[in-house]
């Protein structure tokens, strides 16, 4: 949505679960679902910002981590729960460990496992099987 507003539609039901009004300054790009809790929502913007919501508590994001430009995507890493990955504008592809930013609200650097310059704005990424069974990296859309 480009008010950058948030809404959360229970699939079963048409029903809207949860609103969050301006969840991003700009443009949204990507919203996703948590693999192991439904109530949790990820979102990336133009605003440079991931952030993630419980949809159980609206208001304030339960945290907001930053890239140097907009966030594109936000993938779970195939070989842990536990993992998020964010690409963006920035060339960065960003490893988060999910429990240290669901603790810190303003989630600064130290939450990031680490970071993986590109070169090329990181739209989304792809595991395939063979990839998931030998650990091997993933393909990126650039």
């Amino acid at each position: 949505m480009d008010s950058g507003d948030l809404h959360v539609v229970d699939r079963a039901t048409n029903e809207v679960k949860f609103t969050q009004e301006k969840a991003h300054e700009y443009q949204m790009w990507f919203t996703m679902l948590d693999s192991s809790d439904d109530n949790i929502v990820y979102t990336a913007a133009d605003d440079t910002r991931f952030k993630g919501w419980d949809v159980r508590a609206p208001g304030a994001p339960i945290f907001s981590c930053q890239h140097d430009y907009g966030v594109c995507c936000i993938k779970p890493w195939a070989y842990s729960d536990q993992t998020l990955l964010t690409g963006g504008y920035d060339s960065a592809l960003k490893f988060w460990d999910k429990r240290k930013v669901m603790r810190d609200p303003a989630a600064t650097g130290k939450d990031l496992l680490f970071t993986k310059l590109i070169g090329k704005s990181v739209w989304d990424v792809k595991f395939s099987e063979e990839s998931k069974s030998n650990r091997r990296v993933m393909g990126l859309s650039c």
